[in-house]
């Protein structure tokens, strides 16, 4: 700062109007300056953030394959380039429904929230690309109206806003798991809903991608394994 000073005193020598205004701006932004510890200044060697997309330059683990118990590759490796792949829009939905409930099932509020993030886009991509199904008109107008996800502050109304959703979902894509083309899921389901959501019936059912045991998303971590899957 002091090198500054000595030049606006000089400024100020020269061409005293000028002087004034440089001093006048400079003390306004030095009043704007924080003191004490400034961590967000702080740019961490690595921290991880799961569920964001990669991008060139991040540094990034290799995890082992879904369901596995090992430990996986321990060393960072960074990205140099990407190349992605044209996802199918049931592809994307069951992505987020099998992160919704992964998430309230751990209890997870603020993973809930993130996973919730693409709903309404990949649901009315899936409405685009299933309009012309015959039968799934009226499981699909539903899906639209328990898309819209907000901020919620406790986890009994994320779980509910789940339920219409997971709700809608599971019946647009039942009647789909033997078709061509259609990625491999699981359908759970859970024989006292009612118990832990409001306004609910008393079974529910919800979407699992595949290689993970079921966990229940409409108790969580109080009755976990609460949960039966229905077979095609």
């Amino acid at each position: 700062m002091s090198r500054l000073t000595d030049l606006i005193a000089q400024a100020k020598a020269k061409d005293p109007q000028l002087g004034a205004d440089l001093d006048r701006e400079f003390k306004q932004l030095s009043s704007r300056l924080p003191f004490g510890l400034n961590f967000e200044r702080h740019r961490p060697e690595a921290v991880e953030l799961p569920q964001r997309p990669i991008r060139k330059g991040d540094k990034v683990r290799i995890l082992p394959p879904r369901g596995s118990v090992e430990k996986g590759d321990q060393r960072l490796w960074q990205v140099k380039a990407s190349h992605k792949t044209k996802k199918s829009a049931e592809l994307e939905l069951l992505g987020v429904a099998e992160n919704e409930s992964r998430s309230v099932a751990l209890d997870d509020l603020v993973g809930f929230t993130a996973a919730s993030a693409p709903a309404m886009d990949t649901t009315s991509a899936l409405t685009a690309a299933l309009k012309d199904r015959s039968g799934l008109a009226p499981a699909l107008e539903k899906l639209e109206e328990a898309r819209h996800f907000h901020g919620f502050s406790d986890l009994k109304e994320a779980r509910k806003a789940f339920y219409a959703f997971t709700t809608a979902a599971t019946s647009v894509f039942e009647p789909l798991r033997t078709t061509d083309g259609i990625p491999a899921f699981q359908v759970w389901q859970c024989a006292m809903v009612d118990e832990a959501v409001e306004g609910a019936f008393k079974e529910g059912r919800w979407l699992q991608t595949e290689g993970r045991p079921g966990h229940n998303p409409f108790f969580g971590k109080a009755m976990l394994k609460c949960a039966e899957e229905i077979k095609p």
